[in-house]
């Protein structure tokens, strides 16, 4: 997947998404943020889509959801007993 005919077919692919007003991809494939690591691809003629990568977004995600369970948690193991 990260040969060079690869990237150059995935390239093709998104600028034939970006031609057709596409604002915004997702990277559904584990591998395709190793190939483009940033979050905005550009076209040779300056058209810029968004990059998502949804591994990072459930990560975030996940790491919210944890962080918003153990609040309740660590304030109520601070609180002293009456």
């Amino acid at each position: 997947m990260t040969t060079r005919q690869c990237q150059e077919d995935i390239v093709a692919a998104m600028n034939g998404l970006i031609a057709e007003g596409v604002e915004v991809i997702i990277l559904g494939c584990t591998e395709l943020p190793l190939l483009f690591p940033l979050t905005d691809f550009t076209r040779r003629n300056g058209a810029r889509v968004r990059l998502i990568d949804p591994t990072d977004v459930l990560a975030r995600q996940c790491v919210a959801y944890v962080s918003a369970a153990a609040a309740p948690t660590a304030s109520r193991c601070s609180q002293q007993p009456e």
